[in-house]
């Protein structure tokens, strides 16, 4: 009986997975935060590989090991999240395939992941700021259904504060291996960033502080101009998030303004939901409530642990093994969208 079977939800994103049983109330102990990344030997011989310098290594284990594996991403966030080495139209087939022919469940459910924030929200109508590690997207959601002509990707996130950091520690710190970035990250200043890098709320505040204002510069990419390499980007997040607004019928705008819901890990900067409720009210004059992301990298997770519970989640959302038999993997697209 589905009653007797323990669930388990799972969340993929560009820098972990998070992953838990359904029936907890929490994400806790009994939980687990994977990185999304494969290290793989250097060496092009696989017979030199395997007896020099070890087989592939996974999440946690994947790092320390610069002198003799290269890191490889399993989920490209530039690219919509998607998975890296599967065809992009494939990708939802491969996820499909995977759980039921691999760990042969018997009921399977895939969802996007700002919906799930939203319903973790306790909403279904709004709209999701998600930033994670490599993009920003803002997502209109109506009565449950996200509104694809509307959803907008802006390529600046967790990532490009980081790299920004690692810039400016540098200037006032030269040649510091801890302080340079690389295809391994820099978990040194990924740490001073998420506790200490904030964003100002006040435009008025005077001469900050040398340190301070090397904390709050980078996270200001997120909110006005910023160049990446060699292309530039001359709209923030308030500027996307209007934008996606406009693109919807004009019926629900006041919807969208009033139910703002912040979602991923970046989005958890402090003063980011207040300064960006005061950049938008510089753009429309109706009233701005944005919800301040107070479960880190959760929300998705606990979306996904509500609508499990739905009575009528089994029945009428998941896609079945007999479903899958029957009809074939192609049903992903017709099921899910």
């Amino acid at each position: 009986m589905w009653e007797e079977e323990q669930g388990i939800v799972v969340d993929l994103g560009s820098n972990s997975c998070k992953c838990g049983f359904y029936s907890q109330d929490v994400f806790g102990v009994e939980n687990y935060v994977i990185p999304t990344r494969i290290s793989k030997p250097i060496h092009k011989s696989k017979l030199v590989e395997i007896a020099c310098y070890g087989p592939d290594f996974y999440g946690e284990d994947a790092f320390g090991r610069k002198s003799t594996h290269y890191i490889e991403e399993i989920v490209n966030g530039e690219q919509d999240g998607l998975i890296e080495n599967w065809d992009n139209k494939e990708d939802r087939q491969k996820k499909t395939q995977l759980f039921f022919e691999t760990y042969q469940i018997p009921f399977f459910y895939l969802a996007n992941q700002s919906v799930l924030s939203l319903f973790g929200s306790g909403k279904v109508t709004g709209i999701v700021m998600d930033s994670g590690e490599c993009c920003s997207y803002s997502v209109p959601i109506f009565e449950g259904i996200a509104l694809q002509r509307a959803i907008l990707r802006l390529p600046i996130a967790g990532r490009t504060i980081t790299k920004r950091l690692c810039e400016k520690l540098l200037e006032k710190y030269p040649n510091n291996e801890y302080l340079e970035y690389s295809d391994w990250g820099c978990s040194c200043v990924t740490s001073i960033k998420e506790k200490y890098s904030f964003v100002k709320v006040d435009e008025n505040i005077s001469k900050p502080l040398e340190c301070t204002s090397i904390l709050f510069n980078p996270p200001e990419n997120l909110l006005n101009n910023c160049k990446i390499d060699k292309h530039s980007f001359s709209k923030g997040i308030p500027l996307m998030i209007n934008e996606s607004i406009n693109l919807c019928d004009k019926d629900i705008s006041r919807a969208f303004y009033e139910n703002i819901i912040m979602s991923g890990g970046t989005s958890s900067i402090k003063g980011l939901s207040k300064r960006l409720s005061n950049d938008l009210l510089l753009q429309t004059d109706l009233q701005v409530n944005v919800t301040e992301n107070l479960q880190g990298i959760n929300l998705p997770f606990i979306g996904g642990r509500a609508s499990s519970k739905l009575s009528t989640f089994k029945t009428n959302m998941c896609m079945s093994k007999k479903e899958y038999d029957e009809i074939g993997v192609n049903l992903v697209h017709r099921k899910f969208f």
